[in-house]
């Protein structure tokens, strides 16, 4: 049960980075940079002293948001 909520918050990361950069009528490479900058930030997270995951449900959020399509295929 942990690791269902930990997977959906982690999701959420990416989702809601994306989402708030859609809110702003930012361009898409500058969506792909706040992607990316969500995933660095669940990488290497500062309050745990750079050690953090590998982000791969953060990237999978950017994704769903970005090109749900391509997560389906």
């Amino acid at each position: 049960m942990e690791g269902a909520v930990v997977a959906v918050v982690d999701i959420g990361k990416g989702v809601v980075a994306i989402i708030i950069g859609q809110a702003f009528g930012v361009s898409q490479p500058w969506l792909l940079g706040a992607g990316g900058a969500a995933l660095l930030g669940h990488s290497f997270p500062v309050y745990v002293g750079f050690r953090g995951s590998q982000g791969v449900a953060t990237v999978i959020g950017v994704v769903l948001v970005l090109s749900g399509e391509l997560l389906i295929i």
